[in-house]
């Protein structure tokens, strides 16, 4: 599976059932309407999406989002720098989990924090931008440094 399979699911997910097409779509993620149709495919292949009746396995996404994302898409530590704490060492994450020293860090300008950069499978892919929606959803989880 590809970052982009699931931010098509995400994003079909809030829309309207039966209320999206595929030049939407590719339109909302800036994909082209081959890029979007090939996810789709992928994605009821694996069995998140019924493409006979253009739903979302909505129980399937959960699941998958819960326990496969980080497996799928692990998280790496980048070059340390200036950004914005992720999840995973902000408050109240912090007090119920055990971290490093140096917080993980997502790189960004108008951060406030020093520490080691995160990296997400689409930064690692120099496509920062387009899969932001993924990170929301469970990459901003770093390990530690050993």
């Amino acid at each position: 599976m590809r970052p982009l399979e699931l931010i098509c699911l995400l994003q079909i997910h809030t829309w309207p059932t039966g209320k999206w097409t595929y030049r939407a779509l590719a339109a909302a993620l800036g994909i082209s309407l081959a890029q979007a149709h090939s996810a789709l495919r992928s994605a009821s292949a694996a069995k998140l999406y019924d493409r006979e009746h253009h739903l979302v396995q909505s129980e399937s996404v959960l699941e998958f989002l819960v326990h496969g994302v980080k497996y799928a898409f692990p998280g790496s530590r980048g070059t340390p720098g200036i950004g914005m704490v992720t999840a995973y060492h902000a408050f109240p994450m912090c007090t119920l989990t055990r971290n490093a020293d140096i917080p993980c860090v997502w790189p960004t300008d108008s951060g406030s924090t020093k520490g080691g950069g995160a990296n997400s499978p689409s930064s690692n892919q120099g496509m920062r931008g387009r899969y932001s929606s993924l990170r929301a959803t469970h990459i901003d989880r770093c390990i530690a440094p050993q």
